[in-house]
């Protein structure tokens, strides 16, 4: 009985996603993802903390759009924070600026178990360049947002640099 109830634990455990971007799309299909120096990320998280795992898409009356989501590195014993925000004035298609209000940083990678005592990885936009997202299809009705970014960053311990390309999302939003 015992082996059963272990056996079905296990198999119920989630896996990592299939590393491949999800489509463009804009019907609310609540998704994210990005390639990050050529690597696909996706979010995932193992269960612990799930809810931090999927896009959280906020955009309030005055046009604050932040979309954050986590992604569990396990052969680094580390769990990668992104985060993007547009300031204000976000209330139609258009390209606007990422900024930093909330964010602190759009990728953040903080260690734990055999790692725990790393300091953690911060990366801050690159500002010698200008970054945006696009904002391709934003419906106030059914709160669905959908665009593309892409930016770069560097880290505050080593300066280097991660180029995130490709990004695009389609995500229901709350207020």
């Amino acid at each position: 009985m015992i082996l059963f109830v272990v056996a079905i634990v296990f198999s119920c455990r989630k896996s990592a996603p299939d590393p491949i971007l999800p489509p463009l799309s804009n019907s609310g299909s609540h998704t994210l993802g990005f390639f990050i120096n050529n690597e696909v990320w996706v979010p995932y998280d193992r269960g612990t903390f799930e809810q931090h795992e999927l896009p959280h898409p906020t955009l309030t009356e005055e046009g604050h759009l932040t979309i954050s989501s986590t992604r569990i590195d396990e052969a680094n014993n580390a769990r990668n924070w992104f985060c993007l925000e547009i300031e204000s004035g976000c209330n139609r298609p258009g390209i606007y600026p990422i900024t930093n209000r909330s964010c602190k940083a759009p990728y953040q990678t903080y260690y734990y178990g055999d790692n725990k005592d790393r300091s953690e990885d911060i990366y801050y936009l690159d500002t010698l360049q200008p970054h945006f997202i696009e904002i391709q299809y934003l419906d106030t009705i059914n709160k669905i947002i959908a665009g593309t970014f892409s930016f770069n960053a560097y880290s505050n311990k080593n300066k280097k640099l991660i180029k995130v390309r490709s990004g695009r999302f389609d995500l229901k939003y709350q207020e």
